[in-house]
């Protein structure tokens, strides 16, 4: 059930991301997130999988369309958007999965939600730091090149433990 509420949750933000928008395709726009929370909630109640990825298609549409019809360039609202659906679709198949005669290990459901918190947190970074890529301030020079640095220590990092990993698997 927590799950469940959890990816209304997502969508939720998705529409208010949507709904913000100026453009002239705006109301179709909303009216298409509307729908795919009926959807949503109807494939919530009925564990039909195959729903929640026609409620991703049709938010990720709704989306584009509010961003075809705006005078700006870049969104600041992309972030925020990404995170939303990646975060509404998880939750919505982790609902559907949850369902008896579901059986999992205890350390099971902490593990993938912070898994999943994991995923979404570092996406929110990474689109928030092209986002000030796309678009710098005056200041942002700084910035920028700790976020650089920081990218190349976590990415070395990341190697050497996907090379750790590779040695201490199953063959060496």
């Amino acid at each position: 059930m927590t799950a469940a509420a959890g990816s209304l949750a997502g969508w939720a933000v998705v529409v208010a991301v949507v709904s913000r928008s100026q453009g002239l395709l705006t109301p179709a726009a909303v009216t298409l997130a509307l729908l795919a929370g009926v959807l949503l909630a109807w494939s919530l109640v009925r564990a039909w999988a195959p729903g929640v990825g026609w409620v991703l298609w049709a938010l990720v549409l709704g989306y584009l369309l509010c961003l075809l019809a705006q005078p700006r360039r870049v969104d600041e609202g992309a972030p925020v958007a990404g995170a939303a659906l990646f975060l509404m679709a998880e939750l919505a198949y982790w609902s559907i999965e949850l369902r008896p005669p579901a059986r999992q290990a205890r350390e099971l459901p902490a593990r993938r939600l912070a898994a999943i918190l994991g995923v979404v947190l570092a996406a929110e970074a990474l689109s928030a730091a092209a986002l000030l890529t796309a678009s710098p301030g005056p200041d942002v020079g700084v910035v920028l090149d700790a976020a650089g640095a920081a990218a190349a220590v976590a990415a070395v990092a990341l190697l050497l433990g996907l090379l750790d990993r590779h040695r201490s698997g199953p063959g060496g």
